[in-house]
């Protein structure tokens, strides 16, 4: 595996960690427009990282990423259901 492609999961991986946290700051400050910004652009990042990793035969990292992209959505969509009944 070249040095390149390494880089490239280092950066995603980072990048996603640096996403996580700016979501749950936003969370809690309550600031809409830009947590639906982070978060659309969260979204569309892990998406492209399972990609990458199912790419370069990675399938322990793809399948991980993917399982935790699967729970992001289930717990997004029941925060969603959530506030909107509030």
């Amino acid at each position: 595996m070249s040095n390149i492609i390494k880089t490239f999961y280092f950066i995603t991986l980072s990048v996603l960690s640096v996403l996580g946290a700016a979501e749950i700051i936003f969370g809690v400050l309550n600031n809409d427009k830009n947590f639906k910004a982070i978060n659309l652009s969260a979204y569309i990042l892990h998406s492209a990282s399972v990609l990458l990793f199912i790419a370069s035969n990675q399938p322990y990292a793809a399948a991980y990423l993917f399982a935790l992209f699967i729970a992001k959505i289930i717990v997004n969509f029941r925060s969603f259901k959530l506030q909107k009944r509030c």
